[in-house]
């Protein structure tokens, strides 16, 4: 046995020191995702926000005393919405594959 076999074993490659190049399509992947789970998550933090309010002015209007309550809500909620539609177009911007793009459309037509 030569010192180089050993050495490869004592350092746990199995394949005697050749090193497996890693996938470039993995990586390109691994990128994307990347690239698109910080507009994701804004887009989702800014229609929580958008859920929230809308909530709390669905609970407001069961009752007809709270109509200046829900005047005084609405501009905060119509504000989270445009916020909510930037977010989603930057994130909608992120996307490539018709699948996501028509599913990702389809959730801001239902939330506005």
């Amino acid at each position: 046995m030569d010192a180089g076999s050993d050495e490869a074993r004592d350092s746990g490659d199995l394949n005697g020191g050749c090193h497996r190049m890693p996938s470039k399509q993995l990586d390109q992947e691994g990128v994307f995702f990347e690239k698109l789970r910080q507009p994701k998550n804004e887009r989702l933090g800014h229609l929580s926000t958008v859920s929230a309010r809308r909530n709390e002015i669905d609970a407001l209007l069961s009752n007809k005393e709270n109509i200046q309550l829900v005047k005084e809500k609405l501009p905060g909620f119509l504000a989270a919405v445009e916020t909510f539609k930037e977010a989603h177009l930057a994130y909608l911007l992120n996307l490539h594959d018709e699948i996501s793009i028509a599913r990702c459309q389809e959730q801001l037509n239902l939330e506005s």
